[in-house]
C-alpha cells in the first residue's frame, strides 16, 4: 500500500472595527488525505476461513492443512475535510468583553478499500479449496445475495457438500476426546458467502460523511466600572455542538422488498435481509449554558492585608440543570426499533455510553492577590 499523503490549506482575513474595539475573522480551511490505513473489506471472513480445520482432521483447533496464513495487511481510504469559521472578539464598551465563534465542519470518506476485492478474487482458488476442505462446496449456478440482489463477481454460492454427511462429520474422533460437529462446516460456508457480501457492501458505499456539524460558542461578561456596583462582574458562556457520528448503519435486519411470499423461504428468498447502507448513525450533543458572578475589591484596614486585591467568583455549571447522556462517537449496536422485541427488524443505534451530564453545580473561589 502506498504511503499516506495529504494537502492542507486555510485562508482567513481579520477586520478591525470601531478603533480596534471589535475584531472579525472569517476563515476557510480544506484538508485532503489519501491512503489512510484501515482494515480491508471482508478480511475477517478470509481469516475465519483460513482458521477452519479440515473436516476430517482430528487435531482440535488446527488451522487449514494447506499452510495458508492469516491476512494481516491493511487496505485504505481517502478523506477530505473542509469548513468555515467566523470569530468575533472585542470590547465594544468599557467593561464589556465578548468572544463568539461559529464554525462548520464536514469530513467525507471516499475511495474506501480500493484493493480488497482484487485481493479476494486473486485468492478465489485458495478460498474454494479451504471451503471444500471444511466440508463445503461451491454452487456456481447461484451467488450470495446482498440487499436482495446477487453478488455478480462472487465465484458462486457456498453450500454444504452433500457427499460429506452429518454422520461423517460427527464420527471424527478429536484429540480432546470429543467428536466433530457440523458447526465448523456451516461456519465455513457462512465465512465464504459473507466475504463476497462484505465486498458487495463496500462497493455499494457512497462517499460517506464522516462528520457534518455546526458549532457555536459565546462567552461574554460585564464588569461595572462606577457606582455602588463597581467591581461587580456578571457573565455567561454558551456552547452548542450539533452532533457526533456514533457509527454506521451496517448489518441492519430490514424487510426484504423482493421477498415472494408464494415461495418457500430460502437463502435467496428471505423475508428479511441484511442491510449495510454505510450511512451515518448520528447522536445529538447537548446545549449548555454556564454563568458566573464575580466581585473584585481592595482590602482596607486589615493589617497585612491592607491594600491587597480580593477576587470572589461564583461559577454556575449547567445553569438550566439539563440531564443528558453522552454517547461515544465510535459505537453502535443492533437493537429493535422503539424497543419492540417482537419485531425481527434490528437497527444500528448508539450504544456506548461515555458519561452522564452533571446536574447544576456551583463552584465558589476566593483569590487574594499579593
Amino acid at each position: 500500500m502506498a504511503s499516506e499523503k495529504g494537502t492542507a490549506y486555510d485562508v482567513g482575513v481579520t477586520f478591525s472595527l470601531f478603533n480596534d474595539k471589535i475584531s472579525i475573522t472569517p476563515r476557510y480551511y480544506n484538508n485532503r488525505a489519501e491512503n489512510i490505513a484501515q482494515g480491508g473489506a471482508g478480511m475477517g471472513s478470509i481469516n475465519n476461513l483460513v482458521q477452519r480445520r479440515k473436516w476430517d482432521d482430528p487435531i482440535v483447533n488446527n488451522w487449514n492443512v494447506r499452510g495458508y496464513g492469516a491476512v494481516w495487511g491493511l487496505d485504505s481510504r481517502s478523506q477530505s475535510n473542509d469548513g468555515y469559521e467566523l470569530e468575533i472578539t472585542g470590547n465594544p464598551i468599557r467593561g464589556l468583553r465578548i468572544s463568539a465563534s461559529y464554525g462548520t465542519a464536514q469530513i467525507i470518506d471516499f475511495a474506501r478499500n480500493p484493493h480488497s476485492k482484487a485481493y479476494a478474487l486473486s485468492r478465489a482458488g485458495e478460498l474454494k479449496t479451504l471451503l471444500e476442505d471444511a466440508g463445503g462446496q461451491l454452487d456456481t449456478a447461484n451467488k450470495p445475495q446482498y440487499n436482495g440482489a446477487s453478488v455478480s463477481f462472487a465465484p458462486g454460492l457456498a453450500i454444504a457438500n452433500p457427499a460429506i454427511t452429518d454422520a461423517m462429520l460427527t464420527a471424527v474422533a478429536l484429540t480432546d476426546g470429543t467428536y466433530g460437529t457440523t458447526k465448523s462446516r456451516n461456519d465455513s460456508v457462512n465465512d465464504y458467502n459473507n466475504l463476497w457480501i462484505a465486498l458487495a457492501a463496500n462497493d455499494a458505499l457512497a462517499d460517506g460523511i464522516g462528520l457534518s456539524r455546526k458549532t457555536v460558542k459565546l462567552v461574554t461578561d460585564y464588569t461595572f466600572q462606577t457606582g455602588k456596583l463597581k467591581g461587580f462582574r456578571a457573565g455567561f458562556a454558551a456552547s452548542y455542538v450539533q452532533r457526533d457520528r456514533a457509527g454506521f448503519y451496517s448489518g441492519d435486519v430490514v424487510t426484504n422488498s423482493a421477498y415472494n411470499s408464494s415461495l418457500p423461504p430460502s437463502t435467496t428468498n428471505s423475508p428479511w435481509v441484511s442491510s449495510s447502507t454505510g450511512l451515518n448513525v448520528w447522536t445529538p450533543r447537548p446545549f449548555y449554558v454556564d454563568a458566573l458572578l464575580g466581585y473584585t475589591f481592595r482590602v482596607h484596614g486589615y493589617g497585612p492585608l491592607d491594600g491587597h486585591e480580593v477576587e470572589l467568583q461564583l461559577n454556575i455549571k449547567n445553569l438550566y440543570n439539563k440531564y443528558d447522556v453522552y454517547y461515544q462517537d465510535d459505537g453502535v449496536a443492533l437493537r429493535a426499533p422503539n424497543g419492540d422485541l417482537t419485531s425481527f427488524t434490528r437497527v444500528a443505534t448508539p450504544s456506548r455510553v461515555a458519561a452522564y451530564s452533571l446536574p447544576v453545580n456551583y463552584e465558589f473561589s476566593a483569590t487574594l492577590k499579593f
